[in-house]
Formats: structure tokens, sequence, C-alpha cells
């Protein structure tokens, strides 16, 4: 029984140790949600991005997207990925908004925000992804937004991936 019990123990604190498909790798292009969820896309949107706190793991890595198509910023997720994905915004829905910050490595590109098209309120200018919307997904410029998506870092990035469709 002992022996049974170390067993488990160990089973549990190797499989703990292993990446899951939300790291992001250094340097790589990553969508990370913020760390404090009451946080709106409004609220989000006035402070600067680098006092936004992140949350501790990436909610989209690279190694979660099938392909990303440059010239209309439109990506399509594995399928693991898009579980994920699809469970938790359907359990986060918010007519406000749920933000969140694009980087590649440690660099921090720019704003957007995670959108349901039920919401009577209009989204800050920023990038928006279109929680509700037909396949595949698309991070599109709301309000006249600043349009951040064409760095060269996020193009360097997917392209090393191997998931950029140009």
């Amino acid at each position: 029984m002992k022996i049974l019990i170390i067993f488990c123990l160990s089973s549990l604190i190797l499989s703990c140790n292993q990446p899951t498909s939300n790291d992001a790798s250094e340097g790589s292009f990553a969508i990370y949600l913020l760390q404090d969820s009451t946080i709106t896309a409004m609220e989000a949107y006035s402070k600067p991005i680098d006092n936004l706190l992140l949350a501790s793991s990436a909610f989209i890595a690279v190694n979660g997207l099938k392909s990303y198509i440059w010239n209309s910023h439109s990506f399509e997720l594995t399928d693991q990925m898009r579980t994920i994905y699809d469970e938790y915004l359907l359990l986060h829905g918010n007519t406000r908004g749920v933000p969140f910050v694009v980087t590649v490595g440690k660099e921090r590109i720019y704003l957007g925000t995670f959108w349901w098209a039920y919401s009577s309120s209009l989204p800050p200018a920023c990038a928006v992804i279109d929680v509700i919307a037909p396949l595949p997904s698309k991070i599109r410029l709301a309000n006249n937004a600043i349009d951040k998506r064409n760095d060269l870092r996020i193009y360097n990035s997917l392209k090393k991936s191997g998931v950029l469709v140009e």
C-alpha cells in the first residue's frame, strides 16, 4: 500500500511539471489574459500596457495555433486549444469584453479584447476577437484603433514557428 501511495504521488508531481499547450517559449507569439479577470476591456485600455499584470501562462501560445493568415489576421486553433478556448470563453462571457495582450517573448506588442456580438456596448479602440463569429477567428480593429497587428516581431515569430500563412 505504501509503495502504491508513493507511486501515485510521484506520478502526480511529474505530471504537474509537464509543459502544457499554454506554455509560451522565449521569443514566441502568445496571447495572454490579465491576472485580474475582473478588469474590463475599457479599464485595461485606459492603462499603459506595461502596467497590466498578465496571467502566469499564455492563454493561446503559438503551439496552440494550426495557422495564422497574415493578410487577414485570422487564425485557426489546434483541436485541443479550440476546446480550451471555447470552454473558457463560454464561462467568462462578458458584455464589457475580456482583455488580452499579444506578446512575442517578454515583449508586449498590443492590447486587445475578446468581444461578444450580443453586447450593446462598443469595444474600445483596440484589436478585437469576436467570440461569436464564423471560423477562422479573426483579429480585427475596432473604432479606428491604431493597427499594431503588423508588427514584424509577430510576423517573424509566426514564420519561425511554421504557422504563418502569407
